[in-house]
């Protein structure tokens, strides 16, 4: 933000970055005017980073060619395409752009801790939006009563990637939230 010269911003993120996007909004609360967190909450789960470690192995790394990864990742569609831009091509095929420990290292701390005393820091005006049958409704509804700024949308029919399981209806409520 400061290299953009901006003094203040919306803050959107989803999953780990929700989590970071958060943390942002606790702990410089002047820099952020609103904030979106998509499936991502306080409290730890310590089931995700395994979760992830599981997902990720599935990967038949490195892929032939984009249509293979698109294939693995569900075929054409939003989802795929976001799966598949994040992949680099190298000499025996394409990669993970990400380095997949420094990002289960970086889950696993995230996961650490509850994270309850910085969510109720957060004063700006806060979107909360989940996956039906994603974020427990239980953390949602406890993010909202501490956080007296804060609403709760679900998005029928989506997953984790909520924002590209269902993209309309995605932006249609950061639309509505961020005008």
């Amino acid at each position: 933000m400061d290299h953009l010269s901006l003094a203040h911003a919306a803050v959107v993120g989803q999953s780990l970055g929700g989590h970071t996007a958060f943390l942002v909004a606790a702990r410089h609360p002047f820099r952020v005017s609103r904030l979106v967190v998509a499936e991502a909450s306080p409290n730890p789960d310590p089931t995700s980073v395994e979760a992830a470690r599981g997902w990720l192995a599935t990967w038949p790394v490195p892929f032939e060619g984009r249509p293979e990864a698109l294939a693995f990742f569900g075929g054409e569609g939003l989802r795929a395409e976001a799966w598949v831009n994040g992949l680099e091509t190298r000499p025996d095929g394409l990669h993970a752009m990400f380095d997949i420990e420094r990002l289960l290292a970086a889950l696993q701390d995230a996961e650490a801790r509850p994270y309850w005393s910085e969510w109720s820091r957060i004063s700006c005006p806060t979107l909360i939006v989940r996956a039906e049958g994603g974020l427990p409704e239980d953390d949602a509804r406890r993010m909202v009563e501490s956080v007296s700024h804060a609403k709760v949308t679900t998005i029928s029919g989506s997953g984790h990637d909520v924002h590209l399981d269902q993209a309309v209806a995605w932006r249609e409520a950061l639309s509505a939230f961020l005008g």
